[in-house]
């Protein structure tokens, strides 16, 4: 019998409670026995220990693991190797499951018995924080947040992959080849593995019952740092000199593009622009500690 690994993806910048959690993973319409959930600690004063206690008094098998969290990257492989289930479901901390996602990837992998699949679901900000937010919203509807826009009945993408709400057959992962652990940050190790599933032709399949609540009162600064963190990976990503040149030369036409269209004065160009600038300052803080700081 198949069965799901649920490895909750913590954010290693922020210390996020997610409210809820426990609530939404108990009452998820799949039997306890068909599931597991993995959780990475730093130690035992974590607040996922009390997740992962509270999950087994409801006789859901949870399993802690310790990681020095390093980076993401180092985290996921760790629980990958730690997963007893034939399906690997990543799951982000502040992605709240709702009643039937983990019932819809099980099913997904299990009536499609080939491996070349990845299953993903949508997630979106719940009304009290768009409402309040008008960033917030703007990053739902644009997709600019997770590349896709969920508010859309179907997203309009050929291929997809994020840690957010995404599943996979280990066996495929096993063919993949662990997470680039070069990759220190969040943003960028989910983008790369997806670009290694597409070269060797995996499809994407959505499932729009496995829906989450992205329960996250995401700021406009700790977005831009998540940018500066996704220019400095795809930095190491183009870390030859000619692949950085021209990227980095693509993404300065970008520059001036999204400049041009602030001066319209509208609030999602000023957002769209400050963001591609953290993302540009990543990219050259990267190449000037790669090619200009001296060894110690």
């Amino acid at each position: 019998m198949n069965k799901l690994s649920v490895i909750i993806m913590r954010d290693l910048f922020h210390d996020f409670t997610p409210k809820g959690m426990v609530e939404a993973l108990v009452s998820q319409s799949l039997a306890n026995e068909n599931f597991e959930v993995i959780i990475p600690l730093t130690n035992e004063s974590d607040i996922y220990e009390t997740i992962a206690k509270d999950l087994e008094k409801s006789k859901i098998k949870s399993r802690p693991i310790y990681t020095d969290f390093s980076s993401r990257s180092k985290m996921a492989n760790l629980a990958i190797k730690e997963a007893e289930g034939s399906i690997i479901l990543f799951l982000a901390e502040d992605f709240v499951p709702e009643e039937h996602l983990l019932l819809s990837h099980y099913e997904a992998h299990t009536i499609d018995t080939s491996c070349d699949i990845v299953v993903y679901g949508p997630a979106s900000f719940p009304k009290y924080i768009t409402e309040k937010s008008d960033f917030a919203k703007w990053l739902d509807e644009s997709g600019h947040l997770l590349g896709v826009n969920f508010t859309k009945d179907i997203p309009t993408n050929s291929f997809y992959f994020y840690f957010g709400n995404s599943s996979i057959k280990k066996s495929l992962i096993d063919e993949l080849g662990p997470i680039n652990e070069e990759l220190p940050y969040p943003c960028f190790d989910d983008y790369e593995y997806g670009v290694r599933m597409k070269k060797m032709g995996v499809q994407s399949k959505y499932e729009p019952l496995a829906r989450a609540v992205h329960d996250h009162a995401l700021d406009e600064k700790e977005r831009a740092m998540a940018m500066y963190q996704a220019g400095y990976s795809s930095g190491i990503l183009n870390n030859t000199f000619m692949d950085g040149a021209r990227h980095l030369a693509n993404q300065l036409v970008k520059f001036v593009l999204f400049f041009l269209k602030r001066l319209t004065g509208k609030k999602e160009n000023v957002w769209t622009h400050r963001l591609h600038t953290s993302y540009i300052k990543g990219i050259i803080n990267f190449y000037f500690l790669k090619y200009f700081k001296k060894a110690d």
